[in-house]
């Protein structure tokens, strides 16, 4: 809406300067055209740029406050403050990337899905940001069940050197795991990348290993329902893998 308004403005001010560049006497229009016109073309650009950029300010400082309540686990408060930085500034990629990542934690997974691709769908992602977006792309679809195409985010992931990643290791035990590779998904969650991860994330990732514990040795192990589920209920997960829930209510509590 504010771009919008902006874009009248600029149509506005064309419109009258056309209008009074043709209507007024011959000795007006000269004057208007060499003196105002320049002017006030000057004073409107300038109003232009003023605004951008207390937008893109503004737009900054809510992703901030947005990424500073992601790493304190204050999921609904992080999403909402993207959703108004994301107003400010329509063409960050680095704001649907991190709105994305507080949906996962409400395991929300569709909409985050959703997320990642308008971040991904920007004319230019910075390669630092794709290292992370695409191993996050390629967990969601795993989650959501889209196998053939989390396997062909992984390859790419492999192309450009992300595939070490937290993020993409838990993609490959996810998939593992629902096609019953117990012994290949509990390697995958062993690794030390994967415990450097937080939140429910974390919490996915502890109860995926517990599951291919039982599954090899029949050990039920305790699992964390707090630190899987995070601020939301059990309801979305639920959804979203019904026989992961199944296992997580038969787990012991810690």
């Amino acid at each position: 809406m504010r771009r919008l308004l902006l874009w009248l403005l600029l149509v506005g001010f064309f419109l009258v300067a056309y209008v009074l560049a043709t209507r007024l006497p011959e000795e007006l229009r000269v004057r208007f055209v060499t003196s105002w016109f320049p002017f006030a073309a000057f004073a409107v650009f300038l109003a232009v740029f003023v605004l951008l950029f207390s937008w893109a300010r503004a737009a900054n400082r809510l992703s901030v406050e947005g990424n500073s309540l992601l790493a304190q686990g204050r999921f609904v408060e992080a999403i909402a403050m993207f959703e108004r930085a994301a107003k400010l500034s329509r063409r960050s990629n680095v704001v649907p990337y991190y709105r994305g990542l507080a949906l996962m934690c409400l395991w929300r997974v569709a909409e985050a899905e959703a997320s990642f691709e308008e971040a991904a769908s920007q004319r230019l992602v910075p390669a630092d940001l794709t290292k992370l977006l695409f191993p996050s792309r390629s967990l969601s679809a795993a989650l959501l069940g889209l196998d053939e195409t989390a396997r062909e985010r992984l390859a790419h992931v492999e192309e450009i050197g992300a595939g070490s990643t937290a993020e993409a290791l838990l993609a490959r035990a996810v998939l593992a795991v629902r096609a019953k590779q117990w012994a290949a998904a509990r390697e995958l969650l062993q690794r030390y990348e994967v415990k450097l991860l937080g939140g429910p994330i974390r919490g996915l990732a502890d109860a995926l290993y517990a599951w291919c514990v039982e599954a090899m040795s029949g050990e039920l192990r305790p699992v964390d329902r707090v630190g899987l589920l995070g601020e939301t209920g059990p309801e979305a997960l639920e959804q979203l893998w019904p026989d992961f829930m199944a296992f997580v209510r038969r787990a012991p509590r810690p």
